[in-house]
């Protein structure tokens, strides 16, 4: 409890006949009511020895009074319900805290502003204390709440669910802290990581999307790696693509080679691709699409033309009830290359939804080296380089697939194929 202290003072114009003297204090034994802000319940008060006491109390023969009471805001009012009544509103009556009891009581969460707050922090927490962020920077946008695991294997960390505090916080403009954020410390030393609490699926504002009207190559850049950490968690097979404040925008391809996901990009959300950025990184990894799900030998490739494992991608289903691009642009090294996504030897794939493909530098969905038993269901692909959807079987083998798109239009023919959708 906090003790609060205060005086009243009232103007009497009554003479005092011991000094003969005017404007003597009328503040003295009044009635102090204490009632509870937000309700306007009386509220439990006690003396300084914290004995529960009379509400409302009386101001001594000063003109002061004192009490206790527990952590709340309150309205204090002298002489309530008489021609002399003072209020004083919203008065914050809270103990200071002992830090050492915040940090070591399993039953709070310490509060941090941003990420890079939280990884700022030099205080040494208790397994499974929990601490929360506003936001994944100012603001609200990506704040949740983390458990602390001091067992915890700090390879695990991907900028997003996991966080080693021994990884520093990427750098804007440096290209190399973009990698080392996502990718965590190339020889973590000891243990323990911040797990983020999760509900039903993992969303993108988790991992610091960044959004804008139009296209920043830094920005770009970030996003690119932070979708890629995000969709191959294998830890996770729900993912949501919810950023809408602005567009989200893409450089070079994001692969992600785990099977069972789902992805769905929430209505709103507008994510454009271009397919690299020359002057700005060149040899950006690009594999002719801005999602591709392809198995390969390195999950996290850098450079053109990646190895292929030979195995299969199963079960990937993209909800897309959004908008979706990759734009073309005259300084790509290779034009009218990038399809919006790419499948390699996929089975029971899908992009299904009520979104739809806004424009495509290429191809709108592609499925080379096959697609067994996968289909793609849109309410429209528009402007696009070349084909809106290619579908590929395996040589000698009855393959089935899916197709149905609501609205086709805006076919530019600008690329390099002129075949129908097939």
């Amino acid at each position: 409890m906090k003790a609060y202290h205060n005086s009243v003072v009232l103007r009497n114009d009554g003479e005092d006949p011991s000094t003969l003297k005017l404007d003597l204090n009328a503040g003295i034994t009044q009635p102090v009511t204490v009632r509870i802000s937000s309700t306007q319940a009386l509220a439990s008060i006690f003396d300084l020895d914290e004995v529960a006491t009379a509400n409302p109390l009386i101001t001594d023969s000063n003109g002061n009074y004192a009490f206790k009471a527990n952590d709340n805001i309150y309205d204090i009012i002298v002489s309530e319900g008489t021609a002399n009544e003072v209020k004083l509103e919203k008065v914050e009556i809270i103990e200071i805290q002992d830090p050492n009891l915040i940090i070591n009581d399993l039953s709070q969460s310490y509060e941090f502003a941003t990420m890079q707050e939280l990884l700022d922090s030099v205080i040494t927490f208790p397994d499974d204390k929990k601490a929360s962020i506003a936001g994944y920077f100012a603001g609200v946008i990506g704040g949740g709440k983390f458990v602390w695991d001091a067992s915890g294997d700090k390879t695990e960390h991907d900028g997003g669910l996991t966080i080693d505090p021994d990884v520093a916080f990427y750098t804007s403009g440096n290209q190399a802290s973009v990698y080392t954020w996502y990718n965590g410390n190339t020889s973590p030393v000891g243990t323990g990581v911040w797990r983020r609490e999760l509900s039903s699926t993992v969303i993108d504002d988790w991992y610091g999307i960044l959004t804008g009207a139009s296209y920043v190559f830094f920005d770009a850049f970030v996003n690119r790696k932070a979708y890629e950490k995000m969709i191959n968690n294998t830890s996770q097979n729900d993912f949501t693509f919810a950023s809408k404040d602005n567009d989200v925008w893409i450089v070079g391809s994001i692969n992600g080679d785990v099977s069972n996901k789902t992805i769905r990009h929430l209505a709103g959300c507008h994510i454009k691709g271009r397919y690299d950025d020359p002057v700005n990184h060149p040899g950006l990894m690009q594999a002719g699409h801005m999602f591709g799900f392809v198995s390969y030998v390195d999950p996290y490739p850098e450079g053109n033309d990646p190895a292929l494992t030979g195995l299969d991608v199963d079960n990937i289903n993209y909800i897309l009830d959004g908008k979706i691009s990759t734009v073309y642009d005259a300084s790509h090294s290779q034009p009218h290359n990038n399809n919006v996504f790419g499948f390699y030897d996929g089975a029971d794939c899908s992009v299904t939804g009520e979104g739809g493909i806004e424009a495509s530098d290429h191809n709108g969905v592609g499925f080379d080296g096959f697609g067994r038993n996968c289909k793609v269901d849109l309410a429209y692909i528009k402007n696009y380089d070349d084909r809106a959807v290619t579908m590929k079987g395996t040589a000698g083998v009855r393959d089935s697939a899916t197709i149905n798109i609501g609205k086709l239009s805006g076919a530019t023919r600008n690329g390099t194929v002129s075949e129908s959708i097939l």
